[in-house]
């Protein structure tokens, strides 16, 4: 329905008055324009779309007579042609796809189907993923040269390989890529790639607690994140990287990386551990500093700060051993749950009279028997006791030396000497 508007230019107009006593009618002259709507109603232009099948047979969509400008989907349905493919409708002048949303335009469609030559697509999976019962993916009987397709990303496997993609006419292509249908019928054969070894090795070292190392299939390509730190365990020890010796790169623990087409080996990146050194006072009472120390490293011992009475330290106790205070001590443990706890040696202080002379500390009479003995310390043959220390020092200068065995020498000749003046 339209309106159409009417100007009308009168000479004069008509005035009324009513008067109280009557009716009376005046006419004035006026010059005056007066604008006037006409409603004319007129019927709207429809339009249609019609289909021309151009040798092929199937269903058609149906479209009622519509204004200008409504929008309409373009026949959805697949029609039959022998050795074509149905891709879509033309106008003449414009190609639409099947489903396609068009504004209807100010004139009748005669749209006629346009076809395209009609292949097939095979994937081939081979014997071996067959015989476990698997066919493929499913095969495309009828589409059009030059559609894109993507290829299907199903991954399978055989002994030793697993699948990575498809190769068509000796072009290889990933699982998943876009595909460009050939004018021609397509067969897709199965890509395979070889299961590669990825392995983690600590290297030559000591101390490793378990497997030496420890080995991850991947394959060529493959994007992965590199192993935790606490697969290989080493006493004293921690990962804080795998090293590629052959290629002399490092890489942090779960570090990106890409797998090569070989396999390979890296090897774990060490660093000692801190450990924290104890000194227990063992009944003693005190105070004493906690020492620490990087594995595999030494620690001169230090000096005792405790006290216990009457009695004596006699050096710190530490499996089985005993250290004193200025000796190395080596940081090292012989297993994962070992720690470093020193424990002090107390012993009543005995005051022990020095018997000069006395070399092998027997309490008995000075003797040959002393100074063969000395001689043998002197050539470390033999080993003083602290006491016998204290009694071979004759001439009491603080060392035990050939001059000492002289002096004991002319005293067991029947000298007249006084040993330890």
């Amino acid at each position: 329905m339209k309106k159409s508007v009417i100007s009308i230019s009168l000479a004069a107009v008509m005035s009324f008055s009513v008067m109280a006593s009557g009716f009376s009618v005046i006419a004035e002259d006026v010059n005056s324009i007066v604008e006037t709507t006409v409603i004319e109603e007129t019927s709207s232009q429809l339009y249609t779309i019609t289909y021309d099948l151009n040798g092929g047979k199937g269903i058609l969509e149906k479209h009622n007579p519509m204004e200008a400008g409504t929008e309409v989907e373009i026949s959805i349905w697949i029609l039959e042609k022998e050795g074509f493919f149905h891709v879509g409708w033309t106008d003449g002048e414009n190609t639409y796809k099947r489903g396609e949303i068009i504004s209807m335009p100010e004139k009748n469609l005669e749209l006629k189907a346009v076809y395209a030559a009609s292949h097939s697509v095979t994937y081939d999976v081979g014997p071996e993923v067959k015989a476990q019962g698997y066919f493929g993916p499913a095969d495309i009987e009828r589409i059009a040269t030059g559609e894109t397709i993507k290829l299907s990303a199903n991954v399978y496997s055989k002994e030793g390989f697993k699948s990575d993609g498809w190769i068509c006419n000796g072009v290889y292509y990933p699982l998943g890529a876009e595909f460009v249908i050939p004018d021609e019928d397509v067969l897709l054969d199965i890509s395979w790639t070889p299961e590669l070894k990825l392995i983690y090795d600590a290297g030559e070292v000591d101390g490793v607690v378990g497997s030496q190392t420890f080995v991850f299939i991947n394959y060529k390509g493959e994007i992965l994140d590199l192993s935790a730190p606490t697969r290989l365990v080493r006493i004293g020890y921690k990962i804080i990287g795998w090293y590629d010796k052959e290629n002399d790169i490092s890489y942090q623990p779960y570090g990106r990386f890409i797998m090569p087409d070989t396999d390979k080996t890296i090897y774990a990146i060490w660093e000692p551990k801190l450990y924290y050194l104890r000194f227990d006072p063992n009944g003693g009472v005190g105070t004493t500093e906690v020492l620490s120390k990087i594995y595999d490293q030494n620690l001169t011992i230090p000096e005792c700060s405790f006290t216990n009475g009457d009695l004596k330290f006699a050096g710190w106790e530490y499996n089985g051993n005993i250290y004193q205070p200025g000796e190395e001590f080596k940081v090292h443990l012989d297993s994962l749950t070992g720690s470093f706890k020193f424990f002090a040696v107390w012993k009543e202080d005995i005051v022990q009279e020095t018997i000069f002379g006395d070399i092998d500390d027997d309490k008995e009479s000075i003797s040959n028997k002393d100074m063969v003995y000395l001689c043998q310390c002197l050539i470390n043959d033999a080993e003083l006791t602290e006491q016998g220390k204290l009694n071979a020092d004759l001439n009491k200068d603080g060392q035990v030396d050939v001059a000492d065995l002289a002096i004991l020498k002319q005293y067991i000749m029947g000298d007249e000497i006084i040993l330890g003046k």
